[in-house]
């Protein structure tokens, strides 16, 4: 059942820094405990939630809902306390700060490496692990993803590729004018 009002667990700190976050819920989560977390930001953030790809996060009181089948995510304004209070919640499984990457091609190889480079890009070295703190290493894992669902934000998949078989799909595309492929698949 939703749940109409809110005694707040936290007020938001105003004196902090808004920062841009990716807040990722939980696929098991039920569909009210997702609505009621979405209540939640509108009653006690005061946030608009949006779901429309052309809208810009240059307003701290957007927040721009990224879900798509059974990922459930949002991108917001929030101070780095309420973001840890955020985390904190039972339908949220991770909190990150929203961070820009770059392609290095001259790095990325598609072909499994004979060793871990000495120095390794971020993201590689965030995803062959599971808990934090990163340790500055990457792990070619044996079971190379079996059994996952895998989920790409931005960009980085060919989903025609003969070796995903059909199995990769587009999600939604978020950026006005942005054609429906990816550039760097």
């Amino acid at each position: 059942t939703l749940v109409e009002s809110f005694n707040c667990p936290f007020t938001p700190n105003s004196h902090e820094a808004p920062q841009t976050f990716i807040i990722q819920l939980s696929s098991t989560a039920s569909r009210d405990a997702i609505k009621n977390h979405y209540a939640m930001l509108t009653s006690c953030f005061a946030k608009t939630i949006s779901d429309d790809s052309t809208i810009q996060l240059n307003h701290p009181s957007i927040i721009k809902d990224i879900s798509f089948g059974s990922f459930n995510c949002y991108i917001g304004k929030f101070g780095p306390s309420d973001a840890a209070k955020l985390a904190k919640l039972s339908e949220v499984i991770n909190v990150e700060k929203d961070k820009k990457y770059k392609i290095d091609s001259k790095r990325i190889s598609t072909k499994v490496p004979p060793k871990t480079p000495p120095t390794i890009p971020t993201n590689l070295d965030r995803i062959d692990q599971q808990h934090r703190p990163l340790d500055g290493k990457y792990t070619f894992p044996r079971s190379a993803g079996s059994n996952v669902n895998v989920y790409i934000i931005d960009t980085g998949i060919n989903v025609k590729h003969e070796e995903f078989g059909g199995r990769a799909i587009f999600g939604p595309v978020l950026c006005k004018g942005c054609q429906h492929k990816d550039d760097n698949g």
